[in-house]
């Protein structure tokens, strides 16, 4: 068996790094090349990814024990609702929340084992953030009144600003004999942004209330816009136009 070069404590903070914060191999052998070689890190880490555990190998778990079903559920459902959450973070919330008490290397344990040896199956993944509204409880709760009949949707209309650059309307395809460069002569323009204030119901785009301009939109541009613009072009909601 190869010397232990880590130690304890070393293997903890080794296993920490790869399996919570999601280092990986090439970000933890730039942090610990100076003790540690490349067959030796990798070494580690198949030990870590066969036992689950930071103890040394002869020491570690080789099997995962079958947990009871409520607890897996809890452990599904805390990682589902938070992918993000740490190792320590997950024990503590099935700790308090569903009064499940193991340890940070067990939990680790019946995260990545296979279903049929009693864990989900689950693995380290890259996360995909998307962008979300602040106000999407509100949205949500705007449908559900939308689809109750509350506010018809042949009355509504919605309105939107963006900016954009002249170069976004610049056609970037052109056609020509195959195999052979297409050349278009363009006269240089100053790539100016114009601002869209624009208004659209059921039926799509309403003309008389979009605006361009090339200012920038501030707060007493758009009261003037809804003043001149929009408001002309509203009906009266008690007769329902």
């Amino acid at each position: 068996m190869p010397k232990d070069i880590l130690g304890k404590g070393g293997r903890k903070t080794l296993f920490v790094k790869y399996f919570n914060h999601g280092c990986t191999r090439a970000e933890l052998f730039q942090s610990s090349r100076a003790i540690l070689s490349k067959r030796t890190l990798n070494r580690y880490i198949k030990q870590f990814e066969e036992s689950f555990h930071w103890l040394p190998y002869e020491k570690s778990f080789k099997k995962v024990g079958q947990h009871k079903a409520g607890a897996l559920r809890a452990l599904k459902d805390i990682i589902d609702h938070n992918p993000a959450l740490y190792l320590d973070e997950i024990r503590d919330k099935m700790r308090d929340q569903d009064g499940y008490s193991f340890h940070v290397s067990t939990i680790c344990r019946m995260i990545h084992a296979k279903p049929e040896l009693g864990g989900l199956g689950y693995s380290l993944l890259v996360l995909d953030r998307r962008a979300c509204q602040k106000d999407t409880e509100e949205r949500m709760n705007f449908l559900n009144q939308v689809q109750s009949g509350m506010y018809p949707h042949e009355q509504m209309i919605w309105i939107d600003e963006c900016r954009k650059g002249r170069n976004c309307a610049r056609r970037r395809r052109g056609w020509g004999p195959r195999g052979m460069k297409r050349t278009l002569v363009d006269l240089f323009q100053d790539a100016k942004a114009f601002c869209l204030l624009g208004a659209a119901n059921q039926d799509g785009m309403v003309d008389r209330a979009c605006w361009v301009t090339d200012d920038k939109i501030d707060a007493d541009v758009f009261v003037w816009w809804v003043e001149f613009y929009l408001s002309p072009i509203l009906g009266n909601y008690q007769m329902r136009e």
